[in-house]
């Protein structure tokens, strides 16, 4: 015990026995039937803590009787009162660690959360409407998917539309990178739909009319693609007219759309997936026996109305 350098022999066994406590502490917070410690955040704070200290400290028992039993050894060794006053600290110091440590696993998330005064005065002057609580659930639901899917996007329509930069450029080659590039934000047009049907399924029993559902969506879809479309524009190429663009653009929103108003069909996982797909082909094919664009997005949107108008209140959302 006079050497201090053989005291981190078992100063390191007992961080890793604290560490092992720890990590059991946090699994057994996190199972269901413990919920209820959630509630520990609900007395005062000294009870709080005394309570955990308690528990920790029983927890700690082999290493503090471990202590114990080098403190004996340097009362008989007359070893002097360093490394006692150190061992003493070091048992002190690990159960108020593993206490305080458990303590901030067994709050309840966001507990006591402060709001900055921006935020009162936005929360008490201004209304968010659904559009805006829709968009601003997905992306702090998926912020790594949006990010990925606008990258992956835009990125696709840039290089497409310099594919032949020195050379006469079809329309139907934009239109059909357009087709595969939008049709990345499937995944996000899926978090939309759990939106309104899991998330915010209460806005299903509000006495709103089907049209103006199905506006609220277009107007969601239409802005999370907005990306895509300004790239669209910054980069067609010199050969495609404007009307063309637009065209072009319109029949992008009309996929978007059509794919999200399937999604109210009673069709699940590879079924689903064998639809959009045969979908994409009709596309593409009638691309390139350019069909006029305009003709295509109209029925796209009766599709996508009929499908809506057919399925919306029949519909049963399953979380799977």
């Amino acid at each position: 015990l006079a050497s201090g350098t053989m005291l981190l022999i078992p100063f390191g066994i007992w961080t890793i026995y604290l560490f092992k406590i720890l990590r059991f502490n946090f699994q057994m917070i996190l199972r269901k039937e413990n919920e209820f410690l959630m509630h520990l955040s609900l007395f005062q704070r000294r009870i709080q803590l005394f309570m955990v200290i308690m528990v920790v400290a029983t927890q700690f028992a082999p290493a503090v009787a471990y202590g114990l039993f080098l403190l004996s050894i340097g009362f008989i060794s007359h070893v002097g009162a360093s490394p006692v006053i150190t061992i003493v600290a070091a048992l002190v110091a690990f159960v108020i660690l593993g206490a305080t440590t458990t303590l901030l696993f067994a709050h309840i998330p966001a507990h006591e959360a402060t709001v900055t005064r921006l935020e009162k005065l936005l929360n008490l002057n201004f209304r968010r409407p659904i559009i805006m609580l829709a968009i601003e659930w997905t992306a702090r639901r998926e912020p790594l998917l949006l990010l990925s899917t606008k990258i992956f996007s835009c990125a696709l329509i840039i290089t497409i539309s310099r594919l032949y930069a020195n050379e006469s450029f079809d329309w139907r080659l934009l239109t059909m990178g357009c087709v595969l590039a939008l049709s990345g934000n499937l995944v996000l047009i899926q978090t939309i739909h759990r939106f309104f049907n899991g998330h915010a399924s209460w806005n299903r029993s509000l006495p709103i009319t089907l049209l103006r559902r199905f506006a609220v969506s277009a107007i969601i879809i239409i802005v999370l693609i907005v990306p895509e479309i300004a790239v669209m524009v910054r980069h067609c190429p010199d050969d495609v007219l404007v009307t063309d663009l637009i065209s072009i653009i319109f029949f992008g929103i009309s996929i978007v759309i059509c794919c999200y108003s399937l999604l109210y069909l009673r069709i699940k996982g590879k079924q689903l997936t064998r639809l959009f797909f045969f979908l994409m082909t009709v596309w593409i094919v009638l691309i390139l026996f350019s069909v006029p664009l305009l003709i295509t997005s109209a029925l796209n949107l009766m599709l996508s109305a009929f499908v809506y108008r057919k399925n919306f209140y029949a519909y049963e959302f399953t979380d799977t």
